[in-house]
């Protein structure tokens, strides 16, 4: 893990075994080979309470969860993520608003939070991505690499304010 002061924090995740439910953890595939600076990225099979401590502790200012979207529009959304007003931890499966709560509640640190929902078109028991889950998987990686050169500025641009 990377602790430079305000980086990019992304966590990609899904069964890689689900064909296009595996276009989260491809990405984080993709933008591992990059290098970028200032960015960390995770892979996970699905979100867990742990990721909360792991934003804290590299101390990011942005997260961007990756996540294949059964519904939504193509070739993927991307969306602001809001914390959730209570946190209940009965919660069978962790959501990245739960994620972003826990960050606040447990290690006080308020992070800027986004998610890209990649439209997934087939979802049998294969690791092969389909040719349409392909396409919108990597338009998505294009919108997230130009996203992370905005994040980057911004955040430069923050640290040269104060």
């Amino acid at each position: 893990m990377n602790n430079e002061k305000n980086q990019i924090y992304i966590i990609g995740y899904g069964n890689r075994f689900r064909q296009d439910d595996g276009m989260g953890p491809e990405i984080i595939e993709m933008l591992r080979a990059d290098e970028i600076p200032g960015v960390v990225v995770e892979d996970k099979f699905q979100l867990s309470v742990d990721d909360a401590y792991d934003i804290a502790a590299a101390d990011a200012s942005v997260v961007l969860f990756i996540d294949a979207s059964f519904y939504g529009e193509e070739p993927f959304t991307f969306d602001i993520i809001r914390p959730l007003g209570d946190i209940n931890f009965s919660l069978p499966l962790i959501s990245p608003e739960y994620v972003i709560s826990l960050c606040s509640s447990c290690f006080e640190k308020e992070v800027q939070a986004y998610i890209i929902g990649i439209r997934g078109c087939e979802w049998g028991f294969s690791e092969r991505i389909s040719c349409r889950g392909m396409e919108n998987m990597l338009r998505a990686y294009d919108f997230t690499r130009e996203l992370i050169e905005i994040l980057h500025m911004k955040i430069s641009l923050y640290e040269c304010i104060l």
